[in-house]
C-alpha cells in the first residue's frame, strides 16, 4: 500500500479505503466520529470483534466545532464498540492493520472536510510502532492492548488512562446538544468568510421629552375652577423648556448623522445596517467623543433646567398662596385664625413637591445607544445581497468573499 496515499484524508477516505477494508484491526483516535466513518467502524467491529477500539473526547464542546457527530458515537455505544474517553483530545490518530497515521481532524465549524485533488495536507503516516507508543501514552487499557496485540498479550490495566465512556455521559451531552443545538456549519463557514469584513451596527441617540411632560396641579392647591388658566401657563412653560432643551440637543443629533453618513450603511431589509471592521476603531472614537459631549451638554442643562424649574415652583407658590388661605381646604381650616402665610405656604409647597419633577428625571432618555453585532447572515445565496454591499461600498471588491462564500456550498454538494 503507497503511504503516500494518505497525506490528505477525510472521514470517507477513513470510511472507505481503510476501515472497511481492516483484516486484522482498527485503532482510532479522534475527538469525535463522524457518521460514514461511524457506520465502517460498526461493520468492522462485526467482523473484527474485540479489535476495534474507538478513542474519543465525548463532550459537547466536540459536536458544537463539528469534530464529531453526536449520533455516531451514540450509535457505536449502542452496538457495543469499545468507546475510550480521553477528555481534551484533539490530535488523531489511526492504526488500520499496518498503516499508521497521525491526523489532523476537521472542525466544520470552520472548514469543510477535504476534498479530492485539493492541495490539502492534514496527514503524515508514521510507523505502526510510533502510533501504538503514542496511543499507549494517552489511552492505555485492557481494551487497546487487546485490539493492538491480541488477548493473550492483554495485561489487565488497574488505572486505565482512558476508561470507557460512561452512558450517563452521553445522556448529559445529548441533553445540552438537545437544549443548545449546535449551528448550522456549512452556514457558519459562509458567514466566516464576510466575517472579517463587516459587522452589524445600531447606532442612535436619544433625546428626551421635555416639552410633552404635564404636570398636574394638585385640586388641594388650587381648585378646578381656578386652575385652568394656570395649568395652561405651566405647560407653556414646560413647552418652552422642552424647546430650549431641544435645540441645545440638534448639535450631537447632527454629529451622529455624520458619523453614520460617514461610517455605517444601510442595505435595507431584510438585513440592516453594517460597518466595516477596518472603521471600528474611528467608529469607536467618535463614539467616545459623542459620549463625552452628551454628559457635558447633560451637566449644563440639567443645572439650567433646575433654576428654570425651581424658578416657575417659587412663582406658583407666591400665586397660589392667597388663593389657598382666602378659600383654605379642609387640611387648613382647623388652624383658624392661627393660618399664617407662612404655613399657607408650607401646604402649597409640600402638595406642588410630590407632583414636581426634577431636571434629572426631565433629562433621563438622553443617551448615546451603540449595539454592534457580528456578521450572521442566512440568504447569503442572494445576488440581491452582494448588488447592496457593492452600492454601499463601490470602492471595495467584494466578488473574492462572495465566490469563496458560494464555494462553501458546493463543496458540500
Amino acid at each position: 500500500m503507497n503511504l503516500e496515499e494518505f497525506r490528505q484524508v477525510s472521514s470517507s477516505d477513513l470510511a472507505n479505503r481503510l476501515v472497511a477494508q481492516a483484516r486484522e484491526r482498527v485503532i482510532l483516535a479522534l475527538p469525535g466520529i463522524h457518521e460514514v466513518l461511524g457506520v465502517a467502524l460498526r461493520e468492522a467491529h462485526g467482523r473484527l470483534p474485540g479489535r476495534v477500539v474507538v478513542i474519543l473526547d465525548p463532550t459537547e464542546m466536540v459536536f458544537r466545532l463539528g469534530l464529531g457527530d453526536f449520533t455516531a458515537m451514540e450509535a457505536l455505544q449502542a452496538c457495543g464498540v469499545p468507546l475510550l474517553r480521553r477528555e481534551g483530545l484533539r490530535l488523531g490518530c489511526v492504526v488500520v492493520d499496518d498503516v499508521a497515521l497521525f491526523v489532523a481532524p476537521t472542525a466544520q465549524l470552520i472548514e469543510g472536510e477535504p476534498i479530492p485533488g485539493a492541495y490539502w495536507i492534514n496527514a503524515v503516516p508514521v510507523t505502526p510502532e510510533a502510533a501504538e507508543q503514542f496511543l499507549f501514552a494517552i489511552a492505555d487499557s485492557t481494551e487497546l492492548q487487546v485490539a493492538l496485540k491480541g488477548p493473550k498479550h492483554a495485561v489487565p490495566v488497574i488505572e486505565p488512562k482512558a476508561p470507557p465512556v460512561a452512558r450517563q455521559e452521553i445522556t448529559v451531552v445529548d441533553l445540552a446538544l438537545k437544549e443548545a443545538p449546535p449551528a448550522n456549519f456549512e452556514l457558519a463557514r459562509q458567514t466566516m468568510v464576510f466575517q472579517p469584513h463587516l459587522q452589524y451596527v445600531d447606532l442612535e441617540v436619544r433625546g428626551c421629552n421635555v416639552s410633552r411632560r404635564k404636570i398636574s396641579i394638585p385640586e388641594e392647591v388650587l381648585p378646578m375652577a381656578q386652575r385652568g388658566q394656570i395649568q395652561t401657563k405651566l405647560e407653556h412653560t414646560m413647552t418652552l423648556f422642552g424647546n430650549g432643551v431641544e435645540q441645545a440637543f440638534f448639535p450631537v443629533q447632527n454629529r451622529v448623522k455624520a458619523v453614520r453618513k460617514k461610517l455605517i450603511k444601510s442595505l435595507g431589509d431584510p438585513y440592516g445596517n453594517v460597518i466595516l471592521k477596518s472603521d471600528r476603531k474611528r467608529l469607536d472614537e467618535a463614539i467616545v467623543a459623542i459620549h463625552d459631549e452628551l454628559e457635558i451638554l447633560r451637566k449644563e442643562l440639567s443645572e439650567g433646567l433646575q433654576e428654570k424649574l425651581d424658578e416657575s415652583m417659587e412663582n406658583l407658590i407666591k400665586l397660589c398662596r392667597p388663593m389657598v388661605q382666602a378659600n383654605p381646604p379642609d387640611a387648613l381650616k382647623m388652624y383658624g385664625t392661627k393660618l399664617t402665610e407662612q404655613r399657607v405656604e408650607d401646604f402649597v409647597r409640600g402638595y406642588l413637591e410630590s407632583s414636581w419633577p426634577t431636571a434629572t428625571e426631565l433629562l433621563g432618555e438622553m443617551k448615546l445607544s451603540c449595539v454592534i453585532r457580528e456578521f450572521t447572515f442566512d440568504t447569503l445565496d442572494s445576488h440581491d445581497f452582494l448588488k447592496r454591499l457593492k452600492k454601499a461600498f463601490p470602492d471595495r471588491d467584494w466578488d473574492k468573499p462572495y465566490q469563496a462564500a458560494m464555494a462553501v456550498t458546493a463543496k458540500e454538494a
